[in-house]
């Protein structure tokens, strides 16, 4: 969703935008690398077919 949402803000951003875009939102153990070279594969395109699916929590629910 971070990555949607600076796609949408600046449709060619530098690689240090997008770290600054995801930092703390992703777990580090993982490792940015990927990550960052899937958001520059986006850059330029058209987001709009992009779905963003927020998972509720499940409290509170009956």
């Amino acid at each position: 969703m971070s990555a949607k949402a600076l796609l949408d803000q600046d449709s060619n951003p530098g690689e240090n935008e997008i770290k600054e875009a995801i930092a703390g939102n992703i777990c580090r153990c993982t490792g940015y690398v990927q990550i960052i070279e899937s958001i520059k594969s986006l850059r330029a395109r058209d987001t709009e077919h992009v779905n963003v699916v927020a998972w509720r929590s499940e409290e509170g629910i009956e």
